[in-house]
């Protein structure tokens, strides 16, 4: 996992987006090449959400192999004085890259060192690399010591809670800020504030599931006692009115959300309604494997009453050891779960095969080279590029309106069909991999 996508860089890019806030990459300058990703991903974050567009603010140290041999310290206190003067930052996180990785440099005892020199916190991000036995999440919860900078004050407040949510989509946001409490929301572009706030919170409530939105969580319940939720993710109608009857948990009876929840609803239903009626009589195939992609997507489709091919059973819903009475039942006999067919993704040759056998109306893959596939077969295909713009209410509604767009569509991937070929042999197309035993 560590070879095909660090999450390191990920969540420095998360990072900069804080406001008043300076990533420093310490590093040769070859690794901050992944600055043009970053810096492109914050100014397509700024226009979303309709601010001003201006650069992240990213510096690297710049270190060279001699400095490995005679000190690189100096360097980093170099970047960190140029990004004081010139930025004007509240907070300052530093970075390492595979680069300086490898050399096994303790960048956190070079922090702990200098820190005292400085007015604004200095706040470590690396991952342990080679030097661990264990895949890096560019965090490490045994040294969150630095994290604790963070933090002014610990004084819990009245109706005053955390909202995590680095996933970009703030439709969730809308329903919760209708509640008569105070929501103090850590995302991308926040301000540096809410992050110094976070220590006084009665709770934390958990939208994002990615390992960087985890970690905070996990850090606020064992460093300051705050307790969380997590154990539902808002994917699909019933799905989301759990997700905020566990809120509901946590006010008892003084406030209830149930009433804002329920006028959300019906919103957006009778338009589900109509479309799941368009969708009659559509047969699915969703290639989707990893991080709960799966599972969330069938929820959807379920819900939609979209015919999932070769569904014939139930399936058994787990988040964090909890288990959700939507599916369960064995998988024996489909294509999904543990007893599933399972293609890896260099057996191209076998999943094509597969896909032109059962013909689907449509095709749902995480995937993006899998688009041109499914296209090439005549088939319509939904790529699911970021499944987290799929939360709550709104994001059903967007998911269905992309599923009716594509069926309504066929002519588009018909005539791909017509003027493309596959790279295999007749014979080997005519071929049935899914005989069952």
């Amino acid at each position: 996992m560590q070879c095909a996508e660090c999450q390191s860089p990920i969540i420095s890019s998360i990072l900069s987006t804080i406001k008043d806030s300076v990533v420093i990459i310490h590093s040769p300058l070859g690794c901050a090449s992944s600055f043009v990703d970053f810096n492109l991903k914050f100014k397509m974050g700024l226009k979303k959400r309709g601010l001003p567009i201006k650069n992240a603010k990213l510096i690297s140290s710049n270190i060279t192999e001699m400095d490995v041999i005679l000190g690189i310290d100096e360097k980093l206190q170099k970047a960190i004085n140029k990004a004081i003067k010139t930025l004007n930052p509240k907070v300052i996180f530093i970075t390492a890259s595979c680069g300086s990785g490898t050399t096994a440099l303790d960048i956190q005892n070079v922090i702990d060192s200098i820190q005292d020199n400085y007015l604004i916190p200095l706040i470590t991000v690396t991952c342990e690399l080679y030097n661990s036995k264990t895949w890096g999440s560019g965090f490490n919860s045994k040294k969150a010591g630095g994290f604790n900078k963070l933090i002014k004050g610990i004084h819990k407040e009245e109706k005053f809670y955390n909202v995590i949510n680095f996933s970009g989509n703030d439709d969730i946001k809308e329903i919760l800020n209708k509640i008569p409490v105070k929501w103090n929301h850590i995302s991308c572009y926040t301000d540096y504030e809410c992050l110094e706030k976070m220590g006084s919170a009665q709770g934390t409530l958990l939208i994002s599931a990615d390992r960087f939105s985890k970690y905070i969580a996990n850090w606020l319940k064992e460093e300051f006692d705050i307790p969380y939720i997590n154990k539902i993710l808002p994917y699909g109608i019933e799905p989301t009115k759990m997700f905020f009857h566990q809120i509901n948990s946590w006010f008892g009876e003084e406030i209830s959300c149930d009433e804002i929840v329920s006028c959300e609803e019906k919103k957006y239903l009778n338009m589900l309604n109509e479309i799941e009626n368009k969708l009659h009589n559509i047969r699915c195939l969703p290639i989707i494997m990893g991080h709960g992609y799966e599972k969330n997507i069938l929820i959807m489709l379920k819900e939609l009453n979209i015919e999932i091919i070769d569904y014939d059973s139930d399936y058994e819903m787990l988040f964090d050891n909890s288990t959700i009475p939507f599916f369960k039942k064995d998988m024996n006999g489909s294509l999904y779960g543990l007893d599933g067919v399972k293609l890896s993704f260099n057996q191209a040759y076998v999943l094509i095969n597969s896909i032109s056998h059962i013909n689907p109306d449509l095709l749902i893959v995480k995937h993006y080279s899998l688009r041109s596939w499914g296209a090439r077969m005549g088939i319509s295909t939904l790529w699911i590029e970021n499944e987290l713009e799929f939360y709550g209410y709104k994001g059903m509604l967007k998911f269905a309106q992309k599923l009716l767009d594509l069926i309504n569509n066929r002519n588009f991937v018909e005539n791909i069909k017509k003027h493309a070929t596959l790279p295999y042999q007749k014979c080997w197309m005519k071929e049935n991999l899914l005989k069952k035993v």
